[in-house]
């Protein structure tokens, strides 16, 4: 017999489980500090519906934007701008998280 819904086989076996199911996709972003941006969808295991849905590139605000400053070279001042350091796996997997749950709460309210 050929299982044609990957996903509703899925999300079945979670009925009673879990209450939502989140899947994230990992796509290419040239301006994300990692060169790849999140796409996240939240469903409702329930029903399937989608209960949030939105794009990051998992950048930890708290590190704020990259540092600009001027320099003197031979050839005269130079504006200098830092690279943003780059989050570990770990760390981005708590900013996406955070982010998820923020967009939760904005539904839940």
């Amino acid at each position: 017999e050929m299982i044609s819904d990957y996903q509703k086989i899925e999300t079945d076996s979670l009925i009673g489980y879990a209450d939502y199911l989140a899947e994230i996709l990992l796509t290419p972003d040239a301006s994300a500090d990692t060169g790849w941006s999140f796409m996240v969808t939240v469903k409702s295991v329930k029903d399937g519906s989608v209960v949030a849905m939105f794009k990051s590139n998992a950048n930890n605000p708290m590190m704020g934007p990259p540092k600009e400053y001027w320099t003197t070279t031979a050839n005269g001042y130079e504006k200098v701008v830092e690279q943003r350091k780059i989050g570990s796996p770990t760390e981005v997997g708590q900013q996406l998280a955070f982010e998820v749950m923020q967009s939760l709460n904005k539904i839940w309210k």
